[in-house]
């Protein structure tokens, strides 16, 4: 055989590996906990919806549209948002300014057959969103996905 022959059967057969190849696929949806009041339910729709879109920009895995069909299961548990004081700065008399700290917490749980696992994302600062909270989220799934 001639060498470019064998460079494109070799070309082809890669292809052809790679393709046969499954990306693996992830569901999101949220707590179903009855108990929770509908703003609380819209909010964890938002996150999910948030963590879908993150996903979608992902190359390792893509987001199912069916919850039997998905080979990992991402539940969006809870979200919030806790404001601390930080300090203040007191300049004498009525002149004073109090500092604040904003905390964005998602839990959430990754469920592929029997392993399970549970965990929470706080982001801290100035500048941070639910979507941006949602792109961590998205990301720590795909690490999660390859582990298992």
């Amino acid at each position: 055989m001639a060498p470019r022959t064998l460079i494109s059967i070799s070309l082809l057969a890669a292809a052809a590996f790679a393709f046969g190849q499954t990306t693996p696929t992830v569901y999101v949806t949220i707590n179903k906990n009855e108990n929770l009041s509908k703003q609380k339910r819209r909010d964890l729709a938002d996150s999910a919806r948030d963590v879908r879109e993150q996903l979608k920009k992902r190359n390792s895995v893509e987001t199912a549209e069916d919850r039997d069909a998905a080979d990992v299961l991402v539940t969006i548990l809870d979200r919030r948002l806790e404001v601390n004081e930080t300090g203040t700065n007191d300049w004498g008399g009525a002149l004073s300014q109090t500092h604040y700290e904003s905390r964005y917490i998602v839990f959430f749980r990754f469920e592929n057959g029997d392993t399970i696992e549970e965990s929470e994302i706080a982001l801290v600062g100035a500048f941070v969103t639910w979507k941006r909270v949602a792109g961590v989220l998205a990301k720590d799934a795909e690490a999660w996905v390859r582990r298992h």
